[in-house]
């Protein structure tokens, strides 16, 4: 069974520099997260096509509600805030707590969003984009098939 992932480790992989906007929002309604992301990922593969495009998201629960953190360039942010701000939206919809500013900006905002953390017992209370962790270095592998002593007949 593999360790969690520190929260840090997730907040370091959504405020990733390379990006170009940030945003924060608490979503109100929520049932299923990962239907949302779906969502949102099938929404910008209709609206950008085949054209490459970048983002990495971050959620967590907390005190007050489901936050979900993202970045991304300014295309990707600009649909993602469209389509989680849309009022008609069927499955939720969200309050913007955070928008814009540097990637230091918005790593403080999310340490503070940290903070407000609260586990569900049992229940996945914390995931995003993938995080990169360090390379172990692999141990030499021994062969395990002995030679064959075995008289020749």
């Amino acid at each position: 069974m593999s360790k969690a992932r520190a929260l840090p480790d997730y907040i370091n992989a959504v405020a990733d520099p390379t990006l170009d906007k940030y945003a924060a929002y608490r979503l109100v309604g929520c049932k299923n997260i990962s239907e949302i992301f779906y969502d949102l990922k099938k929404v910008l593969k209709i609206r950008l096509g085949s054209e490459a495009y970048k983002f990495r998201y971050f959620w967590l629960n907390t005190s007050i509600g489901i936050v979900v953190a993202f970045s991304g360039d300014t295309k990707v942010m600009e649909i993602i805030a469209n389509r989680l701000c849309d009022r008609s939206s069927h499955f939720t919809r969200a309050e913007e707590l955070h928008s814009g500013g540097g990637v230091i900006r918005f790593k403080s905002y999310m340490q503070n969003i940290e903070m407000m953390y609260q586990p569900i017992p049992r229940t996945r209370s914390y995931s995003g984009s993938a995080v990169q962790m360090k390379a172990k270095p692999r141990k030499a592998r021994t062969s395990s098939a002995s030679p064959d002593t075995s008289p020749n007949v």
